[in-house]
């Protein structure tokens, strides 16, 4: 059961991040070390009980915990991930552009 709370405080504390980001910075007018300097502080707690949640749940089933930085393949496929998904979106803002630069018509 610690396992499944350390996933969940793992994927939920990225988008916790980004947006108490996003209101600091966009809607506060902060500035941008200020915002993350908030953002980091309201995941950090979250991201460190993950971390006691999946130890505690490798204790209580006797197993080595899990490393909370990724495998050098694990980041090898996101690295993969984040160029592909840069590249698809320099397609479509460069496909807009084409789009925005045709004639008016009819």
């Amino acid at each position: 059961m610690f396992r499944a709370f350390a996933d969940m405080l793992t994927v939920a504390s990225l988008p916790i991040w980004l947006c108490t980001l996003n209101y600091t910075f966009v809607w506060r007018a902060w500035h941008f070390l200020p915002s993350i300097l908030v953002a980091s502080l309201l995941v950090a707690p979250l991201l460190g009980l993950a971390i006691v949640c999946e130890h505690r749940d490798a204790e209580a089933s006797e197993r080595p915990p899990r490393s909370f930085f990724p495998s050098p393949e694990g980041f090898a496929h996101f690295l993969f991930l984040i160029i592909l998904l840069v590249i698809c979106i320099g397609y479509a803002i460069l496909f807009k552009v084409m789009v925005f630069q045709l004639p008016g018509g009819e």
